[in-house]
């Protein structure tokens, strides 16, 4: 027979079972919740960390290159300084040994042979002839008579030698154009080729390692 009293232990333990199922419920919410806040904060962390390193390995990279180029470029500015060092002594050995040349019979031979040259095949009948001061003693002679042989007016004009070093210029006389076999413009017209085979030389002995 079920008394009163066994009907309340019914009763309660029906109550505690159903409480017990929503907190155990709760609780399992609870700790899916915590182990998600969990999970996600690693991940930030994480996360956090990889930016931290990456921004890290960027900033020495960006170091490094700015170091590098820096060296790069300090080479590369003494390379072109010592090039143009020695392209300058070079040009100046050049001239030193042109201006040496217009000492010499040969000089005079050559000179001599290319101003008619030039001369007979101009249509021009004036003409003006500019030579150094030094080379009028030696030129102005033959460059009259072939004035006559090839029926050419011929005026010579003369200036100080460091403007030519040697050789002449050819104008008409209202200078409309201008011939210019002097050694200094030569020498000068030649200076690029002088230095590209000044800079290949240098680059085959292996001075350098890039190009400039």
């Amino acid at each position: 027979m079920t008394t009163i009293r066994d009907k309340l232990e019914v009763f309660h333990k029906l109550i505690y079972e159903d409480e017990e199922g929503k907190y155990k419920k709760i609780l399992k919410e609870l700790e899916e919740k915590k182990q998600f806040l969990i999970e996600s904060k690693k991940l930030e962390i994480e996360k956090r960390r990889e930016e931290a390193l990456r921004k890290k390995n960027l900033l020495e990279e960006a170091e490094k290159n700015r170091i590098i180029s820096e060296k790069t470029q300090e080479m590369k500015s003494r390379f072109l300084s010592k090039r143009n060092d020695i392209l300058e002594d070079l040009i100046a050995s050049l001239e030193e040994k042109a201006n040496s040349f217009t000492s010499t019979a040969e000089y005079v031979d050559i000179v001599t042979r290319d101003i008619s040259k030039v001369i007979e095949n101009l249509g021009e009948k004036e003409l003006i002839i500019t030579i150094t001061e030094e080379d009028e003693k030696k030129l102005s002679d033959s460059i009259l008579k072939m004035g006559k042989k090839y029926n050419k007016n011929i005026t010579i004009n003369t200036v100080k030698k460091s403007r030519l070093i040697g050789g002449f210029v050819i104008t008409d006389r209202d200078r409309t154009y201008s011939i210019d076999n002097s050694y200094k413009s030569i020498i000068e017209e030649n200076r690029y080729k002088i230095g590209k085979r000044l800079y290949d030389a240098i680059e085959k002995a292996g001075d350098i390692q890039w190009k400039i």
